[in-house]
């Protein structure tokens, strides 16, 4: 089992392992998860949206003991879920850690996250939307994300929607240029 250590890591790092050891399906223990946690203000309120979105989906089981992090992978399903994170985590990236794994199920999953969908520091939706997603279709994985309604740190209330598609297979040239939108177009 992978171990990473929390003071090397970042509440985005973290996530960005978790979702590979959910896409993989292999077990990650955070040691010193506690310090993660202790140095990021946020981290609680992520990590409780994640936990809650594991549990929800059936994809895995996030847990804290001995001041360490451990992720248990279930099974990748791909579905129709609808899931409710707090009022201090971040509906987005809550789509983020799901979506790698969903990419490579059989048919389209959704997700219908209510909760905080815009908080300081972290990706917004349209951020994600006009770039990563954008990104990510050159190499053959199609999501699309739609705010619903709006959702901020500490009230939540918003509600967004990820649809994301089986990959496909595409060869990806890494130094392409970037595609741009047409002269005067905003």
């Amino acid at each position: 089992m992978p171990v990473l250590r929390g003071d090397d890591l970042d509440p985005v790092l973290l996530r960005q392992a978790l979702a590979l050891a959910l896409l993989r399906e292999k077990a990650l223990t955070v040691e010193d998860g506690d310090e993660l946690i202790a140095r990021f203000p946020a981290a609680p309120g992520l990590l409780a949206d994640w936990t809650s979105a594991l549990d929800q989906t059936g994809m895995g089981r996030l847990r804290r003991g001995g001041g360490s992090i451990v992720f248990e992978p279930g099974r990748t399903v791909h579905g129709d879920f609808h899931l409710v994170t707090g009022n201090d985590g971040s509906a987005v990236e809550t789509v983020l850690l799901l979506m790698p794994a969903l990419f490579f199920r059989p048919f389209r999953g959704r997700l219908a996250v209510r909760g905080v969908t815009h908080r300081a520091g972290f990706l917004s939706t349209d951020e994600v939307r006009e770039t990563l997603l954008g990104l990510l279709e050159t190499m053959g994985f199609y999501a699309a994300l739609s705010l619903k309604r709006f959702g901020f740190a500490g009230s939540g209330g918003g509600l967004i929607e990820a649809k994301i598609y089986p990959a496909e297979a595409k060869k990806a040239d890494p130094f392409a240029p970037a595609p741009r939108p047409p002269e005067g177009a905003r």
